[in-house]
C-alpha cells in the first residue's frame, strides 16, 4: 500500500539485520533509525526495548541501560524474559557482573521455553566467571 505500516518498517529492520555480513558490521546507526520510525509507527515498550538494544550496539553499554530505564510503560514488560535480560547483558558488558546476575535471575523465572532457558543460562554462567 501507499501508507507506511509497522510491517513495512519492520521488514527493513530484518532487511538490516539479514544484509550484514556478520554482526559486528551490522549498520546499527539505520537499525536504531528504523526503531525511531517504528516507534512513531507503532508505539509500544517493546518496540522501546528492542530500540535501547540496538542503541547499546551502537553506542555502547552505557548507553542502553539509560535507555532502558526510560522505557515508558515498563510494567508491561514485567512477564517478559527479555527485558532483564537485556540489563544483564549491559550490566555484563560494563563489569558489573553481581547486577547482571540479578537480571539474568530474573529472566530465567520469566523463560518461556527450553531455548530462552539455555540462552540465559549460558548468560549467567559469563556472568558468573
Amino acid at each position: 500500500g501507499d501508507e507506511l505500516s509497522a510491517y513495512h518498517v519492520e521488514a527493513a529492520i530484518a532487511v538490516a539485520h539479514v544484509s550484514a555480513p556478520c554482526a559486528a558490521e551490522t549498520d546499527w546507526n539505520a537499525i536504531v533509525g528504523l526503531y525511531d520510525r517504528l516507534f512513531q509507527v507503532a508505539p509500544s515498550p517493546v518496540v522501546a526495548l528492542n530500540r535501547a538494544i540496538a542503541l547499546g550496539e551502537r553506542d555502547g553499554a552505557a548507553s542502553a541501560l539509560q535507555e532502558l530505564q526510560l522505557i515508558a510503560d515498563v510494567e508491561r514488560l514485567a512477564a517478559y524474559p527479555f527485558y532483564p535480560a537485556a540489563l544483564g547483558e549491559f550490566e555484563l558488558r560494563l563489569g558489573h557482573f553481581a547486577v547482571a546476575r540479578e537480571h539474568f535471575r530474573k529472566a530465567l523465572g520469566l523463560c518461556r521455553n527450553d531455548t530462552e532457558r539455555r540462552f540465559l543460562e549460558k548468560k549467567l554462567a559469563a556472568a558468573s566467571d
